[in-house]
């Protein structure tokens, strides 16, 4: 209990805040996703928009969903992107391009998708190298074998999981 009051007595708050981080940003953008979708609908697609967490400890809603749904989600045909500490202002948009060492590529269709769809759309995008792996509910999927993109601002981490 004392530990609990000292955390929050020396926590410090301010109006300095650069934007949502981490799952506000996310929630956020996959409650805006489907009202777009509703107005340029899918021809040939079917698009799932999942809420899970514990990612920080050990993935568990990632991994409760894949044990619930693997049977219906085929790697060949299923695209994950995974939208994790996406708000950060005055930051372009951010994935994870490579992860591990030595360095590996992670899904060159969804990156070659992404950079497209960026210079189409005329947004600012960057990918960076994430070299010690890393723990987001898509690395997950991609350990699975699925297409998988994670949109990760690397100046976010400055803000989070502190």
């Amino acid at each position: 209990m004392v530990s609990f009051f000292l955390t929050i007595a020396t926590n410090y708050i301010s109006n300095d805040s650069p934007g949502a981080l981490d799952n506000a940003s996310g929630l956020y953008t996959v409650w805006k996703m489907p009202q777009y979708l509703h107005n340029s609908p899918l021809s040939h697609g079917e698009v799932w928009f999942i809420l899970i967490g514990a990612e920080e400890i050990n993935q568990q809603g990632a991994i409760a969903f894949l044990n619930k749904y693997k049977t219906e989600l085929n790697p060949s045909n299923t695209l994950v992107m995974n939208l994790d500490m996406i708000g950060l202002k005055n930051n372009p948009l951010e994935f994870v391009d490579c992860f591990y060492v030595p360095k590996k590529e992670l899904s060159p269709f969804l990156l070659d998708l992404v950079y497209k769809s960026a210079n189409e759309l005329n947004i600012k995008i960057k990918g960076w190298y994430l070299w010690i792996g890393g723990y987001s509910d898509g690395f997950l999927f991609h350990e699975e074998g699925y297409k998988t993109i994670d949109f990760i601002t690397k100046e976010a981490s400055k803000y989070t999981h502190q």
